[in-house]
């Protein structure tokens, strides 16, 4: 999925309202349906409880601005207040679980998904209030003529923060809707009433749901976050619960410095134009399970020695489409959260293949004392699909490994480090290296380092380059200009920071890391919350998948022999990388919904990764 930035995101509405055609009130209409579906499944899962024949309506409170994201916010009250109980009278509510027209206005937002709502909340409805943040003169013609459709049963009020502030003191259950804002603002809130109401929501302590993009904060990079920090005074914007964005996430919505304030990002496709969407000049995409779908379908289905002969190895050896027009008969896997489901990586193994036919996967890892490292990502390889898996580590060692994994095998280092010299000749019968997890930093190792690189090199070999790994590249330049098209650096932020330097925000440290990759050839991993992943030629896939209970030791062992195995099966490095961080966040979440983020630990995702 493109994510469109500055002007392209008004283009898209622009070219669809055009090409399509459909007016820009309908257009609105369209996403205002999309919306209510998507609130009306929190709402559910939020104040749904005990017997909904007994229950009270759901209240939900519209903060609308001026603008096109207030007739969005305008347009949801209208459709939630026509919400009705099953088997009423016609001109009683019936539930939003069922799927027909009420008043003339189209209900198809009432049909969702079996189970996607709780038994308790379908036959819940809504009691909507819209609290207006501007006069009706000072509205686009597209909000102003969603507040005249409201109709009776949605009460109105407006006026200065404290009408909003005891609104919100009187009704304690009551989910608030952030609609004063959208993706179209400039600049920073400074002051006055927007930042008022602002600051009475997140004081507020309800349940928020923002439209497109919280309140205030920009579409793409914050300014004066660095400045004062992101919990001072420098950013003042809506700190939502969930935000749902229309049609793909707007930048800011996943980066670290602003990300926090979006809450579980939900994206709701509306039809805008897909040609537009295709010609647009971005470089950011979104990694769901869509996205990685059309990457591997892409992908040339080589044997890795033909793939690696062929050039794949060395950048991207498929052509990056979207998951449209996918095989029917690929096996597929759920994806997470949203119920899309896509291929995997491997189609059927052919009757009488053997295990030369995928790959030969050689992991440099462990040291003395560091073998969990090693273990987690030979365990990883393992688990990619590959045919075979080597381990090299000390002899003294040796006990862990052989326990952990038997599948693998294993060459020993005489020394407690990895000081062995490997010519190119003895590299040529693997497919991809992965080298790092737990290696250590003794100076003997460095030297090492440097010449498996440099054998690698010669053979064009995909390369992972991992934890201890990275640390010495970034103390030796010379090894940064050994880097090449067909290596996968994965670092952390502090080992990012060692290899580019210090930067001052997400727009300063994107541009570094895209500079680094474009001159060293290699793919770089900038790993955390929504993991990107940059490519030479520019583009930057930021992930859909994980969550914070894998903030923990040993997971990004686990990537790294993940990333090596799927290229020594032929994936290109810069697919192994997307599809690889995509399952490793999926099989986080898979963990988390299975353990709870506090007690899952690195070792459980291996329990969960299915590629």
């Amino acid at each position: 999925m493109k994510i469109l930035t500055g002007n392209n995101i008004k283009k898209a509405d622009e070219a669809t309202i055009v090409n399509e055609p459909v007016s820009s009130l309908d257009l609105m209409e369209r996403a205002s349906h999309a919306i209510a579906e998507e609130i009306i499944r929190i709402a559910a899962s939020y104040c749904c409880e005990g017997d909904a024949t007994d229950a009270g309506p759901c209240r939900i409170l519209v903060v609308a601005g001026k603008g096109n994201n207030g007739g969005d916010g305008l347009a949801v009250a209208r459709l939630l207040s026509a919400v009705r109980r099953r088997g009423a009278a016609a001109d009683a509510p019936i539930p939003f679980s069922e799927n027909r027209r009420v008043g003339g206005v189209s209900a198809d937002f009432m049909a969702v998904l079996p189970g996607s709502i709780p038994e308790s909340g379908r036959d819940r409805m809504f009691d909507c209030t819209v609290f207006i943040s501007c006069g009706e003169e000072e509205m686009t013609p597209e909000c102003r003529a969603n507040f005249l459709r409201l109709p009776k049963s949605v009460k109105v009020i407006g006026g200065d923060t404290e009408m909003l502030r005891g609104y919100v003191e009187n009704t304690p259950d009551a989910i608030i809707i952030d609609a004063l804002l959208g993706s179209g603002i400039r600049g920073t809130v400074r002051g006055g009433h927007i930042r008022s109401l602002i600051e009475c929501i997140n004081s507020s302590g309800r349940l928020v749901v923002s439209i497109d993009m919280p309140s205030g904060l920009p579409s793409e990079f914050a300014e004066h976050v660095q400045e004062e920090g992101i919990h001072g005074d420098g950013l003042v914007a809506v700190r939502a619960d969930a935000t749902i964005s229309v049609q793909f996430p707007k930048l800011s919505l996943l980066l670290p410095d602003t990300g926090e304030y979006a809450g579980k990002v939900i994206a709701v496709p509306i039809g805008l134009s897909e040609e537009f969407i295709e010609r647009a000049d971005e470089n950011f995409y979104y990694a769901d399970a869509r996205e990685v779908a059309g990457l591997l379908h892409g992908e040339s289905r080589t044997e890795p020695s033909e793939a690696r002969r062929n050039g794949s190895a060395s950048g991207f050896g498929g052509v990056f489409q979207s998951g449209a027009g996918l095989p029917s008969g690929w096996p597929c896997v759920s994806g997470a959260g949203g119920g899309c489901r896509f291929p995997g990586i491997a189609r059927r193994r052919p009757k009488y293949s053997h295990k030369g036919n995928y790959g030969h996967c050689f992991l440099v890892c462990g040291s003395e004392g560091m073998m969990g490292a090693a273990v987690l990502s030979v365990s990883a390889a393992l688990r990619s699909g590959c045919g075979l898996v080597t381990a090299h580590v000390p002899y003294s060692e040796r006990t862990a490994m052989q326990v952990s994994n038997p599948s693998a095998m294993a060459v020993f280092d005489e020394r407690g480090f990895f000081s062995a010299s490997y010519p190119a000749a003895a590299l040529s019968k693997y497919t991809a290296i992965c080298a790092g997890p737990g290696l250590g930093r003794n100076p003997a190792t460095a030297v090492a380092l440097a010449g498996l690189l440099e054998s690698a090199r010669e053979l064009s070999m995909p390369f992972v380059l991992d934890a201890d790994a990275l640390n010495m590249i970034a103390e030796d330049k010379h090894m940064q200009e050994m880097l090449y098209h067909g290596c996968v650096l994965t670092p952390h932020p502090g080992e990012l920071r060692r290899l580019i330097g210090p930067w001052a925000g997400d727009e300063e440290k994107i541009s570094k890391v895209s500079a680094f990759s474009a001159r060293t050839g290699a793919v770089v991993l900038v790993k955390g919350a929504n993991t990107m992943t940059c490519l030479p030629d520019g583009r930057i896939y930021i992930n859909s998948t994980g969550n914070p209970g894998m903030a923990k030791g040993g997971c990004g062992d686990v990537l790294a022999g993940l990333i090596a195995g799927l290229m020594a099966k032929g994936l290109s490095c810069g697919t192994a990388a997307v599809a690889g961080v995509y399952f490793h966040g999926l099989a986080g979440d898979r963990a988390a919904a299975a353990l709870g983020e506090e007690p899952m630990n690195s070792s459980d995702l291996l329990d969960f990764l299915s590629v």
